[in-house]
């Protein structure tokens, strides 16, 4: 199995005024998109080919738990 490292990675944040089901949402959120490359050493060109691409969407409340559960591993 190949092992992947990041590459790069973009985030936009938006906010959602509504949906068809529902008529008022009002909630912030957060697109990561990760771009993942062969877990190498190697500088070249053909070791820094995006391989694939990891798209993650975060309320705010989903957020918050990801940046705690991190604090407490890092604690």
């Amino acid at each position: 199995m190949e092992q992947l490292k990041l590459l790069d990675f973009d985030w936009n944040l938006q906010f959602v005024l509504g949906s068809s089901a529902i008529s008022t949402i009002e909630e912030p959120l957060l697109h990561l998109r990760f771009y993942l490359c062969n877990n190498n050493n190697s500088d070249s060109d053909e070791s820094k080919e995006i391989k694939d691409i990891f798209d993650l969407e975060l309320s705010k409340q989903d957020l918050d738990n990801f940046l705690n559960n991190l604090s407490s591993a890092i604690n």
